[in-house]
């Protein structure tokens, strides 16, 4: 079943079960049907991925991906994750940024999420001051086709 536009009641009418049923009941069910969906994202933890490398989206859906770095040991300087997402590869448009702050005792935390049309291309990179024993980290990586 498909969704049906909203009817636009007008006053005095006479409302029949016929229109209810198709401008309320059956958008209801088809609304359910479509949350009922969410219930089987397809969620992956692929391994191999790296920051700096262009992916491209072929699963025929829309994916929504959430990717995670730590900031170590950086003496008080920082770092920044970047997301791009292009129709050619390599993306060129920069969609996200998050900068995360860390110092010689401390670890900082930048996470970022963005949604990627089937067909496009996405990276995940990381830039920033890292001095001395500092490194950037991938800690997660996660992807979920949304059917």
């Amino acid at each position: 079943m498909a969704w049906t536009a909203p009817r636009t009641w007008a006053t005095g009418e006479i409302v029949t079960a016929a229109m209810l049923n198709t401008h309320v009941r059956d958008n209801e069910l088809y609304l359910k049907g479509e949350t009922d969906k969410l219930n089987t994202l397809a969620y992956s933890s692929p391994g191999g991925r790296a920051l700096g490398t262009n992916y491209q989206n072929t699963s025929g859906k829309m994916m929504f991906i959430s990717v995670t770095i730590m900031v170590s040991n950086i003496a008080a300087n920082f770092a920044r994750l970047n997301a791009y997402l292009g129709v050619a590869s390599p993306p060129a448009t920069t969609v996200a940024i998050q900068n995360s702050q860390a110092d010689a005792t401390t670890n900082g935390i930048a996470a970022l999420s963005i949604m990627v049309p089937n067909g496009y291309y996405y990276k995940f990179d990381s830039t920033g001051s890292v001095v001395g024993a500092g490194s950037i980290t991938l800690v997660s990586w996660y992807e979920w086709e949304l059917h």
